[in-house]
C-alpha cells in the first residue's frame, strides 16, 4: 500500500492551508483505490464480525487525548460505517481504524465513522430522505460529548450518495443559528465518487428491483429516487451550497474505471457529475471502480510497495494536473477535441496515426490543453497515463522519471501488468541503476507492451522540449504498441523535427496557430470579466478586445496580465496598464522583477535569496523547507511565505498544489537565470551553487548524531572496503569458494593482489598455502575467464539472461549471465559466424555459412531454421522480437552492389540504417526504411587525394559500430592501417579520426557512452564519446594483458552497459606436469601447448623454454634424472623425449637429444632407476623398461588396477622396482623388467618397508 506523502500534521489553527490536510489526504486516498479485481483470494479469519455492515450512528474508532482534527467517515447508497471502508469482512482490512492510525500524519486525528439506514435492496418500504440522514448525521455530531467538548477542526469524508448527505448537514448547520459554532469548525469535505448531479444508476437499480421483486413486493425507496439527474433534492442542495463554500475545502475525487452492472461496463458517477465545477474545487482521479473507490486491499499492499520501491514513484502526477485544471475554463480547448485529426486519432483502431504531436509558440498554453486532452480521455471512460516535463527539475526532465511514472501507472490499471513488474523486480540484479534504455526493453518492450490487456491505453505527455534527451525519446517511441497512443506536446525546434522523421508514418504533427486558441482566450478573459474593472458589456468586451489585440495567440501573457488588472481599482488603471505592458515576454517579466527591485534592501536581500533556492534547487521545495533554508541563508525569520511569495518576487514564483515553490512559467526561471540588468537581483549560477552547497554542508556539519565517533567513521570505511572485496571474491573464487568455505581462511589471501586489504591483513596472520611469482598488485577488472582446450572460439554475444559463446566445431556454450556458471550447451551443425540475442533475452539466432537457426533459451531448443544460399553477415531481431533481419553475402541486403559480394554489413540498433561495406569502396550507408541511398562514408585525406589507388588500399573495413543513441547518429569505422573514424549516419561526413589503434572489434555500450576495441595485438582500449552529440572520442582506458598473441575474436557489451565479454586466447599455456631439479633451485614444468619450461624456485619467476614437443600436443609426464643430468617429457600423443640439460647456478640450458621413445598409449608417469640407466614409462594400463639410450628391456607388462596401481622403487633393493595394486604386489627387476626370484633372507629384507603418499608421488598423476 502507498506510503503517505510526509507531511507536517496540521495545526487546527490553518483552516485556508490547503497544502497540509489536502495533500496529506489525498495522498491516503491515492494510496487505497486499489481495484479488487487484482485481489488474491483473502485468506480465511475465524472470528469475524457478527454485523459485517458495521453499527448505526456516529462510532468512536480511534481516539487519542490530544486531538486537533476530528475525521469523519460517511458510508453512501448500501453502504455500511465498516463496510464501505474494507475490502472484506476481515477485521484487518478495516483501513480508518486499523491503518490510518499507524500513519505519523495522522497522529493527532481522531476518527469516527457514521452509519445510516440506506439500503436500496431491501423489500420492504422506507420514508426516509436524504434530509433524514444528514438531520441524523448533523444531532449525532453536535450530541457526541468528544466533539462538542473539544475545539477541533472537523474533516468529513463521504463516498458515493454520503457526499450529498454531507452537503446536506453542512446546509442545515448553516442555517441554524444555534449551530453556527459547529459550521464554521467544519474545515474540509472529501467527496468519493459522489454523484453532485445525480447518476442514472438510481434509474437503473429502480428497473431492477421492479423486474426482480415485482411492483407489489418491492417497498419505494424515496432516497434512492432522490439521485436521478433530474432530482428537486439534487438541484435544491447544489444552487444552496454554493453560497457557503467560501470557507471550506473542497476535494472532489472521480472514478475512472468502469463498474460491471449486468455484465455491462458502465461508469455509476462520470467526471462531470463527480466534481462541482467550483473556482476553489480540487478534483482528482482515483484509479478504481465506484465499488472500490473507498476500499483497501491487503491482497495488494506487498505488489504495490513493491512496484513503489521498484518505480519511486508514489502516485501520478495529480500536482500538476489539478493546478491546470484549476486553470482551464469549461468550453476551452474544443476547437482541438472536435478537430478531424485529433478525432482520428482517439478513435482509429487501425492505429494508422498512433502519435498525435502538437507544437507550437512558448506560452501559448500548450499545457493546459494537455489537461483538456485528459479530461476527454476521462469523459470517454478510456484509460489513459499521463506526464508532465519540467526543465530545471532534476527528476521531471529526464526521461527515466517520465518512464517510470507511466510503468506505475499502467501497473495501477492492470493487475497483469503489476503482476509482472513485481516479477522483474524480484529477478532483477542492479535494476537501481538501469538507465531510460534499460527501463524502456526491460518494463514496456519486455513486460507492459507484450501483457497488456485488450483495452487501447493512451499517454498524453507534455512540455517534451523539456525533457534533455528529446530525440532519444522519440527514437524509444519509435517501437510502441498497436495498442497504444500518445498525444505530445512541445515547442517547435530543429531536434524535434529531426526525431519525427522516424515515426513520420504513424505520427500526426499539428502545429498551433493563432487562430486556433483565439476562442480559448476569449472564454477564459470572460471568465474572469467580473474581477477585472470593467463597466457594462460593451466596457467588458472592449477591454477583452484591448487584451486580445496585443495577447498575439499567447495564453501566459493573457494569464500574466489578467492578474495584473485584477489589481487595478478602475478603467483608467486598467488602460494604464495595457498601454505599459510589453507584449515580449521577456520586457513583460523585466516590468514584474523592476518593481521588485525598487523595495527595500531588507526586501530584495529576501527576494533574491527566494529565487536562489526556489530556480536553482535540483527540485521544487517546499514553502516550510524554503522557510528553513532562508533563515540559515540570510537570518530572516519568515511567516506565512506561502501567501506572501508573489508579492515578495513580483509574481514570478507561486506555489503549487504540492506546497512547492516555483517559477510561473519556463520562460520566466529563463528570463531569471539570464538577467543582468538589476545587480541586486542578478543569479550568477557559480557563485550561488557554491552558496547553496556551502549552506548544505552547514546543516550536515551541525548534524552530530549523524558520526558518533571517528572510530564508527573508520570502521564504516573499513566495513565498505571488505564489502568491495567481497564482491571481488565471490567473482573469482565463487565456485571453489562453494566447494570449500574454509579456504578463505588459508588459501585464498595468499591468490589475491599484494596490494588488496584481504592479503595485507590476513596473508601473514593464516600459515599454510604460500603462493610466489608474477602477482598483480591490484585487482584487474577481469570477472571471469572460461577456457577452450580443444575449441577455437569463434564469436561471443551477451544477452538479458545469458552469454554465449560459439566455438569452431559448431557448440555454443550458454552461461548463466548472474553467476557464470554453466547453463547448458547448443550445436548449430557448422561452425557459426554469427551470434545475437532477441533484446529480451528470449531468443538467440545463430548463422553458419548454410545455415540460420533460432532458438529459445528458455526452452533450450531449436524454434526454427532455415537453410540459406550466402553467409549471413548480421543478424538483428526487430519488431518486438517477432523477427529476424540479416544482410549477406549474396547482396540480399536491401541496396545490393551487383557487381561485388559484400565484405561486412551492419544494421543500427534501431533498423533505421545499414551500413555495407565492398571492397576497394567507400562505406555505404542506407536508410532502411525509406530504402534510400544515405551516403558514402569516405575518410578526409581520401576525398581530396583523388587517387582511387590510394582508396583501394587505404579503405578496408576491420570493423563497424553504430553508436545506439539516437541523440548522437554515429558510425564508428576501423579501417587495417589502424585508423579510426566516426561518421555521421545522418550525412555520411566524418567526424573525427584517430590513428594508432588497429582494432579488428568494436562494441558500443547500450547507453551510447562507451566504445571498447579489440585489437590484433590483444590490446583493449575503452573509448568515451565526448561532446554535445558524441561527435569525438576520449580514451580513458587502455589494457594490454594479450600482448604479442593472437586477435580478439569478438567483444560485446552486457545490456546494463556495466561490463563487456570477448573472446580471446589464453593467457598463458596451461602448466600439466612438473618435477623439482634435485638441488632445489629450479622447477621443470611441461605445458598445454607441448613447451618445456623451467622456473627459478626462490622467485617462481619463468626463465626461459628449453625445448618444444609438437605443438599443441600436451605434456602429460616429466621426470629428471641427477645422475645422467636427463631431463625426460611424455606427451599425449605417446612421444617421450630424453634431453640432456646442463644445470649451474644462474640457468638451465638443452644440451643434445639423446633418446626419443614411441609408445601406443600416452604415458601417465615416468619413474627412474636409481643408477639413471634406466627409465619406467607407465600408461594407463601397462608398463614398460627402456634404458636411456631407447632400448627396451623384456616385454611389456599388462594390469587392471588402473589408476589405484603404485609402482615405486624398492627402498632398499636399488636393482628392484615394486607394483602394487589391491590384489597383489610384485617385485620386478630392472635388469629385464622380470619378476624376481629371491631367497628366504631377500624376501624377508624386500618386504621389510611401508608405502607412503610420498612414494606415491613419483608416479607424477596427471
Amino acid at each position: 500500500m502507498d506510503r503517505f506523502r510526509r507531511r507536517p500534521v496540521v495545526a487546527a489553527s490553518s483552516p485556508g492551508d490547503t497544502g497540509h490536510i489536502g495533500q496529506t489526504i489525498i495522498g491516503a486516498l491515492q494510496r487505497i483505490s486499489l481495484s479488487r479485481k487484482t485481489s488474491s483470494k483473502i485468506e480465511e479469519v475465524p472470528d469475524l464480525p457478527q454485523d459485517i455492515k458495521g453499527p448505526l450512528g456516529l462510532n468512536l474508532i480511534h481516539g487519542i487525548p490530544k486531538p486537533l482534527i476530528d475525521f469523519i467517515f460517511v458510508h453512501g447508497l448500501g453502504g455500511g460505517s465498516r463496510k464501505t471502508w474494507s475490502v472484506s469482512p476481515d477485521p484487518r482490512h478495516y483501513w480508518p481504524k486499523e491503518r490510518l492510525p499507524q500513519d505519523p500524519d495522522f497522529k493527532n486525528v481522531r476518527i469516527h465513522s457514521f452509519g445510516y439506514k440506506a439500503d436500496w435492496d431491501e423489500r420492504k418500504e422506507s420514508t426516509l430522505t436524504v434530509h433524514d440522514f444528514a438531520r441524523s448525521l448533523l444531532n449525532e455530531v453536535q450530541c457526541s460529548p468528544d466533539i462538542r467538548g473539544s475545539n477541533t477542526k472537523i474533516v468529513f469524508v463521504a463516498h458515493s450518495m454520503g457526499g450529498i448527505v454531507i452537503k446536506k448537514a453542512y446546509l442545515l448547520a448553516r442555517e441554524d443559528p444555534e449551530l453556527r459554532e459547529l459550521a464554521h469548525r467544519i474545515h474540509s469535505l472529501y467527496f468519493l465518487a459522489t454523484p453532485h448531479r445525480g447518476s442514472q444508476l438510481a434509474k437503473t437499480l429502480s428497473n431492477i428491483l421492479q423486474i426482480s421483486f415485482g411492483p407489489v413486493s418491492y417497498g419505494a425507496k424515496p432516497f434512492v429516487a432522490e439521485l436521478n439527474r433530474t432530482s428537486e433534492t439534487i438541484i435544491s442542495i447544489n444552487d444552496s451550497f454554493r453560497h457557503f463554500v467560501g470557507d471550506l475545502q473542497l476535494w472532489s475525487f472521480y472514478e475512472t474505471t468502469p463498474s460491471t452492472i449486468i455484465g455491462v461496463d458502465t461508469m455509476i458517477v462520470d467526471k462531470s457529475s463527480a466534481t462541482l465545477g467550483y473556482a476553489k474545487e480540487h478534483s482528482s482521479l482515483l484509479n478504481a471502480d465506484h465499488r472500490d473507490s473507498q476500499v483497501a486491499s491487503d491482497a495488494l499492499e506487498s505488489q504495490l510497495e513493491q512496484l513503489i520501491k521498484f518505480t519511486g514513484v508514489t502516485e501520478s502526477p495529480i500536482g500538476e494536473l489539478s493546478t491546470l485544471e484549476n486553470i482551464r475554463v469549461a468550453g476551452s480547448g474544443m476547437w482541438l477535441l472536435s478537430s478531424e485529426a485529433y478525432l482520428s486519432w482517439r478513435t482509429d483502431n487501425d492505429a494508422k496515426r498512433r502519435i498525435f504531436c502538437l507544437t507550437a509558440k512558448p506560452g501559448s498554453g500548450k499545457s493546459v490543453l494537455s489537461s483538456q486532452v485528459i479530461s476527454d480521455l476521462q469523459d470517454h471512460e478510456l484509460r489513459y497515463c499521463y506526464y508532465f516535463f519540467k526543465r530545471g527539475n532534476a527528476t521531471k526532465s529526464n526521461i527515466s522519471g517520465c518512464l517510470l511514472s507511466l510503468a506505475y501507472q499502467m501497473a495501477r490499471y492492470d493487475s497483469t501488468i503489476l503482476k509482472k513488474l513485481c516479477e522483474i523486480e524480484q529477478e532483477a540484479t542492479s535494476w537501481e541503476q538501469w538507465d531510460e534504455r534499460m527501463i524502456w526493453r526491460k518494463l514496456f518492450l519486455g513486460c507492459i507492451f507484450k501483457y497488456h490487456d485488450s483495452h487501447i491505453h493512451f499517454w498524453v505527455i507534455d512540455a517534451l522540449d523539456e525533457c534533455h534527451m528529446l530525440p532519444l525519446v522519440l527514437s524509444l517511441f519509435a517501437e510502441i504498441p498497436q495498442h497504444l497512443r500518445i498525444f505530445i506536446t512541445s515547442c517547435k525546434s530543429s531536434e524535434l523535427e529531426n526525431g519525427l522523421v522516424k515515426i513520420a508514418h504513424f505520427t500526426e504533427h499539428y502545429q498551433v496557430k493563432a487562430t486556433d486558441t483565439l476562442q480559448d482566450l476569449e472564454i477564459y478573459i470572460d471568465s474572469k470579466m467580473y474581477l477585472l474593472p470593467a463597466g457594462d458589456e460593451n466596457g467588458q468586451e472592449n477591454l477583452k478586445q484591448r487584451i486580445l489585440a496585443k495577447a498575439s495567440g499567447s495564453f501566459l501573457w493573457v494569464y500574466l496580465v489578467v492578474r495584473e488588472l485584477q489589481e487595478a481599482y478602475s478603467e483608467e488603471s486598467a488602460e494604464d496598464i495595457l498601454s505599459e505592458l510589453s507584449t515580449d515576454m521577456n520586457e513583460f517579466y523585466a516590468g514584474m522583477l523592476e518593481t521588485v527591485s525598487n523595495k527595500g534592501i531588507r526586501t530584495t536581500t529576501l527576494a533574491k535569496a527566494v529565487f536562489m533556492w526556489a530556480l536553482l534547487s535540483s527540485r521544487p521545495l517546499r514553502v516550510d523547507e524554503l522557510q528553513f533554508v532562508i533563515k540559515l541563508d540570510i537570518n530572516q525569520t519568515v511567516h506565512n511565505l506561502g501567501k506572501s511569495i508573489s508579492a515578495v518576487c513580483g509574481q514570478l514564483l507561486s506555489v503549487n498544489q504540492k506546497d512547492e515553490v516555483e517559477a510561473i512559467h519556463q520562460t520566466a526561471k529563463a528570463f531569471m537565470l539570464q538577467q543582468d540588468r538589476w545587480h541586486n537581483l542578478e543569479l550568477e549560477q557559480i557563485n550561488s551553487h557554491t552558496r547553496m552547497a556551502q549552506i548544505c554542508l552547514k546543516i550536515l556539519a551541525e548534524d552530530k548524531e549523524h558520526w558518533r565517533s571517528a572510530r564508527e567513521l573508520s570502521k564504516s570505511i573499513i566495513g565498505v572496503k571488505f564489502m568491495e572485496y567481497a564482491c571481488e571474491l565471490s567473482a573469482k573464487f565463487g565456485p571453489n569458494l562453494h566447494i570449500s568455505p574454509s579456504s578463505i581462511r588459508h588459501i585464498i589471501p595468499e591468490m589475491c593482489p599484494l596490494e588488496s586489504l584481504i592479503s595485507k591483513t590476513y596473508r601473514s596472520i593464516q600459515p599454510g598455502l604460500c603462493v610466489k611469482g608474477k602477482l598483480n598488485k591490484v585487482w584487474d577488472d577481469c570477472l571471469i575467464r572460461f577456457n577452450y582446450p580443444t575449441h577455437k572460439t569463434i564469436a561471443v554475444a551477451y544477452g538479458e539472461h545469458h552469454v554465449a559463446v560459439a566455438a569452431s566445431d559448431g557448440t555454443i556454450f550458454i552461461y548463466d549471465k548472474g553467476s557464470n556458471y554453466d547453463k547448458f550447451i547448443l550445436n548449430h551443425g557448422e561452425r557459426p559466424r554469427t551470434i545475437a540475442f532477441s533484446s529480451d533475452g528470449e531468443y538467440m539466432a545463430s548463422s553458419g555459412l548454410r545455415k540460420v537457426r533460432v532458438w529459445s533459451t528458455t526452452k533450450r531448443t531449436q524454434v526454427w531454421s532455415f537453410d540459406t544460399e550466402h553467409e549471413a553477415l548480421t543478424l538483428l531481431f526487430i519488431n518486438d522480437n517477432t523477427a529476424l533481419v540479416a544482410a549477406t553475402k549474396g547482396n540480399t541486403a536491401i541496396f545490393p552492389n551487383p557487381r561485388q559480394i559484400p565484405r561486412k554489413a551492419l544494421f543500427s540498433p534501431d533498423y533505421t540504417v545499414l551500413a555495407v561495406d565492398y571492397r576497394g569502396l567507400p562505406l555505404y550507408l542506407f536508410a532502411v526504411q525509406a530504402k534510400k541511398f544515405i551516403g558514402c562514408c569516405s575518410r578526409e585525406d581520401i576525398n581530396s587525394s583523388g587517387n582511387p589507388t590510394d582508396f583501394a588500399d587505404y579503405s578496408v573495413v576491420d570493423a563497424l559500430a553504430f553508436n545506439p543513441n539516437p541523440e548522437m547518429n554515429s558510425l564508428v569505422v576501423s579501417y587495417g592501417f589502424g585508423e579510426l573514424a566516426l561518421y555521421d549516419t545522418r550525412s555520411s561526413d566524418v567526424c573525427f579520426q584517430i590513428s594508432g589503434v588497429y582494432a579488428h572489434h568494436l562494441a558500443c555500450s547500450p547507453n551510447g557512452r562507451k566504445l571498447i576495441t579489440g585489437s590484433a595485438g590483444g590490446t583493449i582500449r575503452i573509448f568515451e564519446f565526448v561532446g554535445a552529440r558524441g561527435e569525438a572520442l576520449s580514451l580513458v582506458y587502455k589494457h594490454c594483458p594479450y600482448e604479442d598473441e593472437d586477435d580478439i575474436q569478438g567483444i560485446i557489451f552486457s545490456s546494463d552497459s556495466l561490463s563487456f565479454a570477448f573472446s580471446a586466447p589464453p593467457l598463458e599455456a596451461e602448466v600439466t606436469a612438473i618435477c623439482f631439479h634435485p638441488d632445489g633451485d629450479f622447477v621443470f614444468c611441461g605445458k598445454q601447448n607441448g613447451a618445456v619450461t623451467y622456473f627459478e624456485s626462490a622467485t617462481a619467476a619463468q626463465r626461459g623454454i628449453l625445448y618444444c614437443h609438437s605443438a599443441n600436443v600436451r605434456i602429460v609426464c616429466i621426470a629428471y634424472i641427477k645422475e645422467t643430468s636427463l631431463l625426460i617429457t611424455g606427451d599425449d600423443a605417446g612421444r617421450v623425449l630424453l634431453k640432456n640439460i646442463n644445470v649451474s647456478r644462474l640457468e638451465c640450458t638443452t644440451g643434445p637429444q639423446i633418446a626419443e621413445i614411441r609408445l601406443k598409449n600416452p604415458p601417465l608417469a615416468i619413474l627412474a632407476a636409481p643408477s639413471g640407466s634406466r627409465i619406467l614409462l607407465r600408461s594407463r594400463i601397462s608398463v614398460e623398461v627402456w634404458t636411456i639410450n631407447a632400448g627396451k628391456i623384456g616385454t611389456t607388462k599388462y594390469y587392471d588396477g588402473g589408476n589405484k596401481t603404485t609402482i615405486v622403487n624398492h627402498p632398499a633393493l636399488t636393482e628392484y622396482f615394486i607394483i602394487i595394486d589391491h590384489k597383489s604386489m610384485l617385485l620386478c627387476s630392472w635388469t629385464n623388467s622380470h619378476q624376481a626370484k629371491l631367497s628366504t633372507d631377500e624376501i624377508a629384507q624386500a618386504s621389510n618397508f611401508t608405502v607412503t603418499r610420498s612414494s606415491q608421488a613419483l608416479q607424477h598423476p596427471v
